[in-house]
C-alpha cells in the first residue's frame, strides 16, 4: 500500500545534511516516541549515506535511510525498535534500530 503523499520531498532522496524544518517536522528524542503511521527519517546525518561514489551496498543503504518512510508494525523491546518502513513508491523495508536513535517526524501525520 503506497503512501498518499503528493509533496515531492517525500518521493525524492533527502540531502545527507537535511535539517529539521520547524514548519513541517518535529524531533523525536528516541525510538520510544515512534508510533505506527508516523512518517520518519533518521535524525543523524551520519546514517544518510556518504560523499563517495555509491557502491551496491551504499546505494541500498541510501534507498533505505535517505527517504521519508511510514512506520508500520512497530515493535519496541526496550533496546531496539523494529518496523516495516513503507515508502512513497510503495516499496517496503524492515528497519531494526537502537532505541537511542533520534528521528525526524512529519507533523500531523500519524
Amino acid at each position: 500500500m503506497a503512501l498518499e503523499i503528493t509533496d515531492s520531498q517525500f518521493r525524492e532522496f533527502v540531502p545527507r545534511y537535511y535539517q529539521l524544518n520547524p514548519e513541517t517536522d518535529h524531533l523525536l528524542f528516541d525510538g520510544n516516541e515512534l508510533v505506527d503511521g508516523m512518517i520518519v527519517l533518521l535524525e543523524d546525518p551520519g546514517h544518510r549515506g556518504v560523499d563517495e561514489p555509491m557502491g551496491e551496498a551504499t546505494a541500498s543503504a541510501r534507498q533505505m535511510c535517505n527517504r521519508w518512510t511510514q512506520v508500520s508494525r512497530l515493535v519496541n523491546d526496550g533496546e531496539t525498535v523494529r518496523f516495516i518502513g513503507i515508502y512513497a513508491d510503495g516499496s517496503q523495508r524492515k528497519w531494526v534500530r537502537p532505541i537511542e536513535d533520534a528521528w525526524l517526524c512529519k507533523k500531523g501525520v500519524h
